[in-house]
């Protein structure tokens, strides 16, 4: 991948550059629109410091590109004072929470910033940061998948709103059972049921489950999102 410098604007003592991937992803208005817009925010701030305006667009398909281009933005962050935006082309997705790790002052679909190129600016120039609204929640979901992975399984449990239509009553209280750890003999003994008659309903779960045995129905159970984890 060629990361080609699209442009650079002088504005005061700020530059404003656009990097891109060979596909001409920031069209040459909105491009425009962007420098007028960092142009006009710069005089009102009356700032004395140098603040570069730095803007990277690229394909989140690529993985190779994009690897590049973090690369080029560890190296710039290192030689220069400036806010560093990353723009793909497509809509974020959480594989692009890694991308959070670097040095990048933010991270927006370019479908959003066409709309709020004005406010991205703003929030950049006022806090030094901004992130697009729809990806807190991917952020939140990492955290929280982070913070329970931790969390030790309590009990798995049975969805019985998910296993309805699959299952009888009696085959839904058995398979909590096998989740519960419990054997065929535990089983009868606690539903007051012959040994003869818990062995027929897991063979009936077995086959529902297109399991080979009753560990592979569990194991299918949980896979078809059946069972969840109560910590």
């Amino acid at each position: 991948m060629n990361l080609t410098k699209k442009r650079e604007v002088q504005s005061l003592k700020s530059r404003i550059i656009y990097y891109d991937q060979s596909s001409d992803i920031l069209s040459g208005s909105l491009r425009g629109k962007i420098s007028e817009e960092i142009i006009a925010l710069t005089l009102k701030q009356q700032k004395d410091t140098k603040e570069d305006w730095i803007f990277f667009s690229f394909d989140n398909d690529d993985k190779y590109s994009l690897n590049l281009i973090l690369e080029k933005i560890h190296e710039l962050k290192r030689k220069e004072d400036c806010h560093i935006l990353l723009i793909s082309k497509n809509p974020l997705h959480k594989e692009l929470l890694t991308t959070l790790s670097f040095p990048i002052s933010g991270l927006v679909s370019l479908s959003y910033l066409k709309d709020n190129y004005s406010n991205v600016l703003q929030t950049l120039l006022n806090t030094g940061i901004f992130l697009e609204a729809d990806f807190h929640k991917d952020i939140v979901n990492e955290i929280d998948h982070i913070k329970y992975k931790s969390m030790p399984i309590k009990q798995l449990v049975l969805i019985k709103d998910k296993v309805d239509l699959q299952l009888s009553k009696n085959e839904q209280i058995v398979l909590q059972l096998i989740l519960d750890g419990k054997n065929n003999k535990n089983i009868a003994e606690k539903l007051y049921f012959a040994e003869s008659t818990i062995s027929t309903i897991v063979c009936r779960l077995i086959k529902k489950t297109c399991a080979r045995d009753r560990t592979d129905a569990l194991v299918k159970a949980i896979k078809c999102g059946w069972v969840e984890g109560q910590r």
